[in-house]
């Protein structure tokens, strides 16, 4: 008994010591672009000290091209992978010039004429009066409000001016890109524009727009003498009070939240339910199949999920949305001793700051960044890591075995995976990351290695991460494959 029981402590040992084999990270890297960044002016700091977020690197969702804006005197170029254009009076990029599929736009002026750059097409342009263009599902289309001045604002598609109005509520695009579709108003009532066409019907004020999922119905939630109206394709429907958070789910259903009386309903398609106990901040789901809300008063609030109500806290924050795609529930809420994430039902203790955890894909792990005085550490699990001046965003792998995460520490930017740090750098562009430092109770004349956001997700793979570095006057691309 005693040599059975002996093997199987060296078989225990020998399993715990396999199970804690360090991580094996085999790195690469690929040079992008030359560049000298000591050269990009710090407004903050002055000429002799630089950041990322100054020069204003903008990646692609790849990462395997960079542009950015060269100005000499009154003049700037635009360089897309080191390669200088023409010169302009001025180039504008934005923090999504590149699309998450790989597309890319950028404005340009010069004296009063405009160009609007998409990838390889040239568009002379109005001048714009939102710098964000539209671009269509099928990314074959793009479109953008033009300021006309005196003569009001109209919607430019693909170069082609359309009618001036006195307003325009942002335009979009339908599912199949073959329709686009506004609100606008003339100057005395309003009224919805599809194919540059205008529907039958005017309106104070409009709610909401869409088109369906099939793309064949354009409908609208229109407000006129005190009482909403749900119209599609030009035709009223039913009246109510007030309607909100106005969409068509999935499957092709209208979907919103109607007021009639003293009654509040939940009204998806011709299916209309009681909504009770409501007392603010409702959220529906997605899909339209799942509905969130508080009720109670001051100090006395619970959620109500799907018509099942949870305990009582001091106060509650549902978000933006409490339902995640891959179905759990989570909101934020206030107990006597500090801040507890809810997830699924279950309390998880997130101190003073009211930051809900990053959960796993599975829903199973789940992540947070807490502030330690003037610096912040990651905890995983419920396992407290070390503290650095700067971390990021956490962020899981696909299958949630892997966590990564950016960390400034001495002017240095490293990533760390599931605990393990790596090489330190002078800075990273980190794909679409967006940290936190605690703020200094003082000026600090050194800055850190900064993190700016753009490009794509940070792991491209299950066991595979990529991101930008600046070193030796250049920007590489590193990858690492984790085993």
């Amino acid at each position: 008994m005693r040599c059975i029981s002996s093997w199987g402590l060296i078989i225990l040992l020998l399993s715990s010591t396999l199970c804690a084999a360090p991580l094996i990270r085999d790195r690469t890297e690929s040079k992008i672009i030359a560049i000298d960044l000591a050269g990009h002016p710090n407004p903050e700091h002055g000429q002799t000290q630089w950041t990322l977020l100054t020069a204003q690197l903008h990646p692609s969702a790849d990462m395997r091209h960079i542009v950015y804006t060269h100005s000499v005197g009154e003049k700037s170029c635009l360089v897309r992978d080191g390669a200088n254009g023409p010169w302009h009076d001025m180039v504008y990029l934005q923090p999504d010039s590149f699309t998450a599929n790989g597309h890319f736009y950028a404005w340009l002026r010069d004296g009063e004429q405009w160009t609007l750059v998409f990838d390889e097409k040239e568009y002379h342009a109005l001048k714009p009066a939102v710098m964000t263009p539209l671009i269509s599902p099928d990314s074959k289309h793009i479109a953008y409000f033009a300021s006309q001045g005196n003569r009001g604002d109209c919607v430019v598609l693909d170069g082609v001016e359309g009618k001036c109005y006195a307003q325009i509520v942002r335009p979009f695009f339908s599912p199949d890109s073959r329709h686009l579709g506004y609100a606008a108003w003339t100057g005395w009532h309003w009224v919805l524009v599809v194919d540059g066409k205008e529907l039958p019907g005017e309106a104070e004020s409009v709610d909401g727009c869409c088109f369906s999922p099939d793309s064949r119905h354009f409908a609208a939630a229109l407000r006129s003498k005190g009482k909403s109206v749900l119209q599609i394709d030009g035709v009223p429907g039913k009246a109510y009070d007030s309607l909100e958070q106005f969409s068509y789910t999935a499957n092709g259903l209208l979907r919103f939240v109607a007021k009639t009386g003293d009654r509040l309903l939940m009204v998806t398609g011709s299916e209309e339910r009681d909504i009770p106990g409501y007392s603010h901040e409702l959220v529906l789901s997605a899909d339209g199949k799942h509905i969130a809300y508080l009720s109670g008063s001051f100090r006395k609030l619970a959620a109500v999920i799907d018509g099942v109500t949870g305990p009582d806290y001091l106060d509650i924050r549902l978000g933006a949305n409490p339902f995640t795609p891959d179905g759990h529930v989570r909101y934020l809420a206030f107990k006597a001793d500090g801040w507890v994430a809810v997830i699924d039902g279950k309390e998880l203790p997130v101190g003073a700051d009211p930051i809900m955890p990053v959960l796993s894909p599975d829903g199973k792990r789940q992540a947070r960044q807490v502030a330690m005085g003037h610096q912040a550490k990651m905890v995983v699990d419920g396992v407290d890591g070390v503290l650095y001046d700067y971390i990021s965003t956490p962020i899981f792998s696909p299958d949630s075995r892997h966590l990564a995460y950016f960390a400034c520490r001495s002017e240095q930017t490293m990533l760390v995976i599931d605990g393990q740090e790596g090489q330190g750098y002078d800075a990273v562009v980190a794909p679409r990351l967006y940290g936190r430092r605690p703020m200094k109770a003082h000026a600090d004349p050194t800055p850190i290695s900064p993190i700016l956001s753009g490009g794509a997700g940070l792991f491209t793979g299950a066991n595979r991460v990529s991101y930008l570095i600046y070193r030796d006057k250049a920007v590489y691309l590193v990858e690492e494959m984790l085993r």
